[in-house]
């Protein structure tokens, strides 16, 4: 079975059936158990929807009556998530006034209403600003702590690497690498980084041009792969930086490229995953 990201989430929740295959959760089917899963499963969809003209706090009772939490019991978790994701003093204001970042937020007071103890997230932070993302991550920090097991897709490796003990890869549907963040960059990456910052308003060739210019300007047995980044920027996979590092300002010097800057960097999570990807593609 091929899977995305999102589809994966789904069926994980219970709300997408397997076309082949099985996935557990602490234990249980989520086809076969699906009742059970769901009691266990806090869940959070980037296209989840609110009820806009209910009030914050109305909306949590709305979801906990669907718990099935008593009244005392939903008195008490609805004070707790207000506090701790800083929404009380919104409790009474309609979702409509609040900003992304808080809806986000009121999104995952709603999947912890239960005290699940798997919590599935997918992409949680797409579409905030950074510190409104840096806060949400630290929210999810203080519930790893707890012994809330999270499981959340993102399509973002800085954030993967900083927040996750173990990190699977996805390419074209597929598992390509389980492991810890820093396990998979030392065993994947086994290479050094170029980096070039380049004027990027004054770029006369396309960036398939450019990158397609390079590869065949330097020693393709020297150089695993070349990503054109936005922004002005472009990264070499390498194993020899030392050697081809005269010759890739030369090769930007004859596409008319004004450099700016050239550094030799580790390679991150995010540079193993594009390596891998490379590879991947290059055997299909």
């Amino acid at each position: 079975m091929v899977l995305e990201r999102t589809t994966l989430m789904r069926i994980l929740a219970t709300l997408l059936l397997p076309s082949s295959g099985n996935a557990l959760i602490e234990g249980l089917d989520v086809v076969r158990e699906a009742v059970k899963v769901r009691s266990i499963i806090g869940v959070y969809l980037a296209e989840a929807g609110f009820y806009y003209r209910l009030k914050v706090r109305d909306f949590l009772y709305f979801f906990g009556r669907l718990y099935g939490l008593s009244r005392t019991e939903m008195k008490s978790r609805v004070k707790e998530l207000l506090d701790f994701f800083q929404l009380e003093e919104k409790a009474d204001e309609e979702i409509n006034a609040l900003s992304h970042g808080m809806r986000r937020k009121l999104q995952l007071a709603r999947a912890l209403l239960h005290s699940p103890s798997v919590l599935l997230l997918d992409e949680p932070t797409i579409g905030l600003d950074p510190l409104s993302a840096k806060d949400l991550r630290n929210k999810l920090r203080e519930l790893s702590k707890e012994g809330t097991t999270i499981l959340f897709s993102t399509h973002y490796m800085p954030e993967a690497e900083e927040f996750c003990n173990r990190v699977l890869f996805l390419n074209a549907g597929r598992v390509i690498a389980v492991d810890s963040p820093s396990s998979l960059i030392n065993k994947y990456g086994g290479f050094q980084v170029v980096e070039v910052l380049y004027n990027q308003e004054k770029l006369n060739i396309t960036s398939k041009h450019l990158k397609s210019s390079l590869l065949n300007k330097l020693n393709e047995e020297k150089v695993d792969s070349v990503r054109i980044l936005n922004g002005g920027r472009l990264k070499v996979y390498t194993k020899n930086a030392d050697e081809i590092l005269v010759g890739i300002v030369d090769a930007l010097q004859k596409c008319k490229v004004q450099v700016r800057s050239v550094s030799i960097t580790k390679p991150t999570l995010e540079d193993v995953y594009s390596v891998m990807i490379t590879e991947n593609e290059g055997e299909r």
